[in-house]
C-alpha cells in the first residue's frame, strides 16, 4: 500500500474482511488484487487515459463525451441517478439579489428544460428544489409552489420592486442597471450553464456579468462574502444537507447565501436533534418551503453521474451515494 500526495493511493486486498453488508453479493474479501487511484485532475487527460486502455474506470465523465464513449469500442458508459443539485446561490446581503423580488424573479426567468439539455447533454434533471426528490423528507407539495419558467411572472416581480425597462433592455432603477454579478468555476459544463443562463436572464432584463474561476480559486474567494450570484453544486445523502447549508452560524461558509432567518435556524436545529420522526419530517417541510418563499437559491439541475467502464471489468454498480462503494463486487474477467 503506498500514498503519492495528489498523484496516486495503491490499495491491497484485505484476505480477513467478511462484513460487506447486505448491498453486496459479495461479502468479502474483494475480487480484486487491489486498487490503484490515480489522481488526474484534467477532465480531457481522464478520458484520453480511459480511452487508451490505461484505467479501468473513471467517474464523472463528461457530459460532452458521454454519447461519443457510448458508441466507442471496448468502453461502456454507466448512467446513475444521484442526490445532487446544482443551483445559482444569491447573497442575501448584496444588491441586487438582497431584495427577494429580484431573487424570486431569477427563480421563474430560468428556463431549466433548455439548460439541461443544453448545457448537460440530457444528462439531468431540471431542479425546482434544493434536494432531490428521492432525498429522504423531501416536501411533496414542492413541485405545487416551487418557482418553474414563468418569464411574465419574473417581469411583475422585477416592475414591482421598482426594476423598469430601460431602452437598451436592461432594467435600472434610481438611474442605475440590473446587473447581476455571476462568479463560476471555469469547468465546460458550468460555464454552458451560465451562457445560457445569461440569455434568459436577459429576456427580463437583467444584465449578467460572468467572471470564471479555477476551482479552488473560486472557494477561496467566495470565502470573501463578496459574490453576489454564483452557480455550484452539491451532493448529499439526507436532508440535513440543509442546515450545511441554510444554517446562519454557517455563514460565510457554506453558507455564502449569507442566509440567516431565526424561524429557519430554530426548525434545522430541532429537525436534527428531534428523534420523533414526524417532528424531523414536519421541521424539514417548513425549511424547504420557507426556502422556496425567500428564494436564496434558484435551483437549475439535478445531474446524473456518469461512470466509464472498461471492458473486461465486471460487477460494477453504484451505490446510492454515488461511490462504487468498497468494490466488493468488481471483477476483471479473465483474472
Amino acid at each position: 500500500m503506498s500514498w503519492n500526495r495528489n498523484q496516486q493511493i495503491v490499495l491491497e486486498r484485505y484476505e480477513e474482511y467478511t462484513w460487506g453488508g447486505p448491498i453486496f453479493q459479495n461479502q468479502g474479501p474483494a475480487y480484486v488484487d487491489g486498487v490503484e487511484i490515480v489522481i488526474i485532475p484534467e477532465a480531457s487527460t481522464r478520458v484520453a487515459e480511459f480511452q487508451a486502455g490505461n484505467l479501468h474506470l473513471v467517474p464523472d465523465v463528461p457530459a460532452q463525451d458521454v454519447v461519443r464513449l457510448s458508441q466507442a469500442p471496448g468502453v461502456s458508459i454507466v448512467e446513475y441517478e444521484q442526490l445532487q443539485t446544482t443551483y445559482l446561490g444569491m447573497n442575501t446581503t448584496k444588491a441586487p439579489t438582497d431584495d427577494v423580488k429580484v431573487r424570486q424573479a431569477v427563480a421563474f426567468a430560468l428556463n431549466r428544460e433548455e439548460i439541461v439539455e443544453g448545457a448537460n447533454f440530457g444528462l439531468g434533471l431540471p431542479a425546482r428544489t434544493m434536494l432531490h426528490p428521492d432525498t429522504p423528507f423531501y416536501w411533496e407539495n414542492a413541485d405545487e409552489v416551487a418557482p418553474s419558467y414563468d418569464p411574465e411572472k419574473a417581469a411583475t416581480l422585477l416592475e414591482e420592486a421598482g426594476w423598469l425597462l430601460g431602452s437598451d433592455g436592461v432594467r435600472e432603477k434610481d438611474a442605475a442597471p440590473l446587473v447581476l454579478p455571476l462568479w463560476v468555476i471555469n469547468d465546460t459544463t458550468t460555464v454552458l450553464q451560465a451562457q445560457i443562463i445569461e440569455q434568459q436572464l436577459a429576456e427580463i432584463g437583467i444584465r449578467v456579468e460572468t467572471t470564471q474561476y479555477e476551482q479552488t480559486a473560486w472557494f477561496e474567494a467566495a470565502r470573501s462574502g463578496e459574490q453576489v450570484g454564483y452557480i455550484i453544486g452539491v451532493f448529499y445523502d439526507i436532508a440535513d444537507i440543509l442546515y450545511f447549508y441554510f444554517y446562519s452560524e454557517q455563514i460565510p461558509a457554506p453558507n455564502r447565501f449569507f442566509y440567516a432567518v431565526p424561524e429557519v435556524d430554530e426548525w434545522l436545529v430541532e429537525a436534527r436533534t428531534s428523534t420523533d420522526q414526524d417532528v424531523v419530517r414536519e421541521n424539514y417541510y417548513n425549511v424547504q418551503e420557507r426556502l422556496i418563499e425567500d428564494a436564496p437559491a434558484a435551483p437549475v439541475i439535478h445531474t446524473l453521474g456518469t461512470l466509464g467502464v472498461a471492458e473486461g471489468v465486471e460487477g460494477v454498480e453504484v451505490h446510492p451515494s454515488r461511490w462504487l462503494y468498497r468494490l466488493l463486487d468488481v471483477s476483471l474477467a479473465n483474472s
